[in-house]
């Protein structure tokens, strides 16, 4: 794996309409990397019950299938994603990160600390809207920095945005 682009999987455990994926696979000279992280918070896995992860493992193998038919393949990790990307990055020479963005507060505490160390470490780092149609953040922007409360202003917003 030198020099390639990692596509971070998330809660987005598809391949159709998926721009981070689009991004990741822009440049064809580089290897691609699409990989899982089991940190014990991603996609519900801190506190979840037998049939929820028994889905997520199910959807993980469906999505490693996919990756397969196009010769590919999913590579699932255990741990903190930013020192996993650190490690990827030292022992691999990664050169971009590409995934979707999850606009929760906790998601966003976690992702602005893997792009702190994107950042340091010179690895390329793209953020995808893709679980909806507009991104919350230009949308609250545009209200002036509060999230809109009542569709009339949301209508507005997405007018600004």
């Amino acid at each position: 794996m030198l020099g390639g682009s990692i596509l971070w999987f998330r809660h987005g455990l598809r391949l159709h309409d998926n721009p981070a994926l689009l991004d990741a696979v822009g440049d064809r000279s580089m290897p691609l990397y699409p990989v899982f992280v089991f940190d014990g918070e991603t996609a519900g896995t801190k506190l979840v019950g037998y049939n929820r992860m028994r889905y997520l493992l199910e959807s993980l193998d469906d999505l490693d299938n996919q990756l397969r038919n196009v010769g590919g393949r999913l590579f699932m990790i255990k741990g903190n994603p930013k020192l996993i990307i650190r490690r990827l990055w030292e022992e691999y020479g990664i050169r971009k990160l590409c995934f979707e963005q999850d606009c929760e507060p906790v998601w966003k505490q976690r992702d602005d600390a893997v792009k702190k160390e994107c950042k340091e470490i010179g690895v390329v780092c793209t953020e995808h809207v893709s679980h909806t149609l507009w991104d919350p953040e230009r949308v609250i922007k545009a209200n002036g920095g509060i999230a809109p409360v009542t569709y009339q202003m949301y209508l507005v917003s997405i007018y600004r945005a």
